[in-house]
C-alpha cells in the first residue's frame, strides 16, 4: 500500500492469516521499495492512488501493480452508489443522489485553491 490510510480501507479485502499488508509511507517510496520485492520470491502486489497516473497515461510497472480506479480510494468508493448508500446510512441521513450531486459541485469550487 501506498500509505498507512490505505492500510485502514484495504484490509478488508485479503485474509488477515494469509497476507501481510504493509505500508510503504509514501508515493515516491513505493516506487523505490516495488522492486525491492520484485527481486524476491515473495508473492506480492502493489495498489496505490491513481493520483494522475490514469490522466497522465502513466502505465502501472508491472501486472501486480494497481492504480485505485479513482483519484485515490475515498473518490473510488464515491464513484459507486452502493458505497455511498452505505456512508449516507453510516452517517443517519437518507439517501438522495440530489444531496450527493449538490456536494460535488460545491467541491468542485474547492479544487480550485
Amino acid at each position: 500500500m501506498e500509505g498507512k490510510d490505505d492500510r485502514i480501507f484495504y484490509f478488508k479485502f485479503f485474509r488477515g492469516e494469509a497476507t501481510a499488508i504493509k505500508d510503504c509511507g509514501g508515493c515516491g517510496k513505493m516506487k523505490d521499495i516495488y522492486p525491492l520485492l520484485d527481486a524476491t520470491s515473495i508473492c506480492h502486489i502493489a495498489i496505490k492512488d491513481s493520483d494522475f497516473a490514469r490522466l497522465n497515461s502513466i502505465m502501472p510497472i508491472d501486472d501486480n501493480f494497481f492504480y485505485a480506479d479513482a483519484h485515490d480510494y475515498e473518490m473510488m468508493c464515491l464513484n459507486n452508489e452502493n458505497a455511498c448508500v452505505e456512508l449516507f446510512e453510516n452517517l443517519g441521513i437518507k439517501y438522495e443522489e440530489s444531496l450527493l450531486e449538490k456536494v460535488f459541485r460545491e467541491l468542485n469550487y474547492l479544487s480550485f485553491f
